[in-house]
């Protein structure tokens, strides 16, 4: 009765296994001799389908024909059983995930005759674990795990983490090959402040740089804990920054430049506004004094123009007087025309007066009365030749005097023209200074208007020049703080 209450026991234990896990049995050689239904739905197979076949229906050809498919029935046989993870092949070829023990059943001498598997279906789980993990190991971020609960060794390093280490592997007291199953304690001379560190999750997260050779390291370590809030262990995120390091000092010597340049231009702002305000000044005193050359201008404009005008009334009465004179001097020479023929019958006459004298006295007593007629005209004759004399000599000194009189008129025309002529060049000179003087007026208020713009323009540039050394502070302080961060 005790041994029925055993057997009873022990069917009830193997119904409660058979109702909950994919169950299955294999001779030692591998061959199947049966299967529970939970195995046959998670594989999708009839029991006949598998009955009498061997195991290796349910892995790849690949793996069914290495030697660790081999070794792993070996052990089997030899009564040692095999527990974990194992991938297989249901009946339409996609593959499943058991976590399961392969069991050897031992008979009353203790020798193994059968194998029994115990499993259950975690495709769902290990499928999205897998994901996670896919997602985990090609994270751009350096990602490392260790168990403080055995020796703080590594149990996981992903992908970046593997690239990134392998660029200082020459630096490092192990190769990246070699670290997966290490300690950590292997990166450190004295590591009894680390592990108690990553032993206390209350002391997590943590951050620190370190110096790997010549590159500087980030390191920064979270807890990570079960659905329990239990702490599992540490994972270390982590990145080489060494480029942005030296980036951020680059910056710092750039913004320092910057500065230095706006401070500059600060400066150069001030100095071109004290500029722009003398030119202002200048330019306004020069206007003004435009201004009054421009008065003057005009008034001798006014000036040259009214001489020009006298000039060419002088010119026009000098050619007038030389008509005049021109006349004068030949009514002159018909004058002495006339007086020649004069002084020619007064020399005949006086002729006539001699030769009368003459018969006169010839005639005795009776000529005295016509001597004495024949004397006074000849004395008249003789008057009258005297005073032709005197007008020839008179008209003479007309005539020279006329002829000076001539040349002196053609000198003061030909002056009186050629000073008719320069006044009419002073004016066009002056007309032109004139509008040299308007021209050179507007371009001194073009000056004053750019002073006065370049002086605005100047007041923009400082105000920008301020604005980008605020900037510049401001970008220093984030630098500084970027540099802290990192």
């Amino acid at each position: 009765m005790f041994r029925k209450a055993q057997h009873n026991d022990a069917q009830a234990k193997l119904d409660a296994f058979n109702r909950s896990l994919a169950i299955i049995e294999f001779d030692l050689d591998g061959t199947i001799l049966s299967a529970n239904q939970n195995f046959l739905s998670i594989l999708g197979y009839d029991l006949e389908e598998i009955r009498g076949k061997h195991h290796r229906m349910f892995v790849d050809a690949a793996h069914g024909a290495s030697a660790d498919y081999t070794a792993f029935w070996d052990q089997l046989r030899s009564g040692r059983h095999v527990a974990g993870e194992f991938p297989r092949i249901n009946k339409t070829g996609q593959r499943v995930w058991l976590e399961a023990t392969y069991n050897p059943i031992l008979d009353a001498s203790g020798k193994p005759v059968r194998v029994m598997k115990l499993g259950a279906d975690i495709t769902a789980k290990k499928n999205e674990t897998d994901r996670l993990m896919t997602m985990i190991d090609g994270m751009p971020i350096a990602v490392m795990t260790v168990d403080p609960y055995d020796d703080f060794k590594i149990n996981y390093i992903n992908k970046t983490s593997r690239t990134t280490l392998a660029t200082i592997e020459q630096h490092l007291p192990i190769k990246v090959s070699e670290m997966l199953g290490r300690s950590f304690d292997v990166f450190h001379k004295n590591p009894h402040h680390q592990r108690n560190l990553l032993a206390d999750n209350s002391r997590l997260p943590h951050r620190a740089k370190i110096k790997v050779g010549p590159d500087t390291l980030d390191l920064r370590v979270s807890a990570i804990n079960g659905p329990d809030g239990r702490y599992i262990g540490p994972m270390v995120t982590w990145g080489v920054i060494t480029a942005e390091l030296e980036m951020a000092a680059e910056v710092s010597r750039v913004v320092a430049a910057v500065g230095a340049a706006v401070e500059e231009m600060q400066l150069s702002a001030e100095s071109m506004s004290r500029s722009a305000e003398e030119a202002r000044q200048r330019a306004s005193s020069v206007a003004n004094s435009s201004e009054q050359m421009t008065a003057s201008i005009q008034e001798i404009s006014g000036q040259v123009g009214r001489v020009s005008e006298r000039a060419q009334r002088i010119s026009a009465q000098a050619e007038a007087t030389d008509t005049t004179v021109r006349q004068l001097a030949e009514n002159a020479r018909k004058v002495d025309t006339v007086v020649a023929m004069i002084r020619s019958i007064a020399d005949q006459t006086n002729l006539l007066a001699l030769n009368a004298t003459i018969e006169a006295a010839r005639a005795g007593a009776a000529g005295r009365g016509f001597a004495v007629v024949a004397a006074e005209v000849k004395a008249l004759a003789e008057q009258t030749a005297r005073a032709t004399g005197d007008i020839s000599t008179q008209i003479a000194a007309i005539q020279s005097a006329t002829g000076n009189a001539v040349d002196a008129i053609g000198t003061i025309t030909a002056a009186v023209t050629e000073l008719s002529g320069l006044t009419l060049s002073m004016a066009s000179a002056v007309e032109e200074q004139a509008a040299s003087t308007e021209e050179m007026s507007g371009n001194i208020a073009g000056v004053s208007s750019a002073a006065t713009a370049t002086g605005s323009l100047v007041e923009s540039v400082r105000s920008i020049a301020d604005g980008l050394s605020a900037q510049t502070i401001s970008l220093g302080a984030s630098v500084e703080k970027f540099v802290r961060v990192q």
